[in-house]
Order: C-alpha cells, then sequence, then structure tokens
C-alpha cells in the first residue's frame, strides 16, 4: 500500500512539473513583431527627437518583467498602437542595463511609461501594463 502512495505521489509532482514548465515557457514566448521603429538609446530617441519635433516615448522595462513581456505581446503590436507611436520618437529602456537612467527617472516599479517633450520635459507618466486602448488613451492625452 505504501508503494503504491509513492507511485502516486511521484505521478502527481511530475504532472505538476509539466505543467509549471508548460506556463513558464508560456509566459517567455517571443513577442510578435510589432513594427515600431524603436530607438536603442534614450540619447538617441532625445537626438532624433530634436530633429523631428516629435515627442518622446519611453518605457522602462526588464527582460524578467511579466507585465512588460505582456505588453509586447499583446499592446504593441495592436495596429492603433502603431499608428499613435508613429507620431512619437520611441524607446525602451532595460532598468538592468540602465540602472542610473531609472534612477534619475524614479522608476519605482515597471512598466513606466512616460511621455517627454523634444526637449526632455516630462507631461506624463503611469506605471504598470496598459491594454492597446488604454496606452492609446494614454498617449493621446499627452498630447501626441
Amino acid at each position: 500500500m505504501k508503494k503504491n502512495k509513492r507511485i502516486v505521489d511521484w505521478l502527481f509532482l511530475g504532472g505538476a512539473a509539466i505543467i509549471l514548465i508548460g506556463i513558464l515557457a508560456w509566459n517567455h514566448r517571443p513577442a510578435p513583431p510589432d513594427g515600431i521603429a524603436w530607438h536603442t538609446t534614450l540619447a538617441e530617441a532625445r537626438k532624433a527627437a530634436a530633429e523631428s519635433g516629435k515627442p518622446i516615448f519611453v518605457k522602462f522595462t526588464a527582460e524578467w518583467c511579466g507585465p512588460c513581456k505582456r505588453m509586447d505581446r499583446s499592446t504593441f503590436p495592436n495596429p492603433d498602437v502603431g499608428k499613435t507611436l508613429a507620431s512619437f520618437e520611441a524607446v525602451k529602456v532595460d532598468i538592468d542595463k540602465y540602472p542610473d537612467l531609472a534612477g534619475k527617472f524614479g522608476v519605482q516599479s515597471i512598466p513606466t511609461l512616460i511621455v517627454m517633450t523634444p526637449a526632455g520635459e516630462i507631461t506624463k507618466r503611469t506605471s504598470g501594463a496598459l491594454g492597446a486602448s488604454d496606452f492609446v488613451s494614454f498617449l493621446t492625452s499627452a498630447g501626441g
């Protein structure tokens, strides 16, 4: 009887492990292409904004951030988001690669989303993942 209980326990643990691995793999799948012309650094985005006159959109993010990845998979590929972001110089800033920059902007949680004038003045900010319609509203209300 004890042997049967051990087998059942191992089967249960094995099944739970398979489910957990599946969930982790699903959450870390790559994001679809979003068609957004992301700048690689904030300095690059600021230079482009000075030339184009467009406001700057900054997404503070990290590789390990689940809500950030959710936005990458569902919000940014949305056509309305792409159309709206075309009016901005957009950049993603990884807080692990640029911790001083995150500190300078007072980033306490991620994603932190910031809109700035071409001169670098913050006009709007929020923290937390946004769906496509809320994100478009956020950008539109920021003057973009």
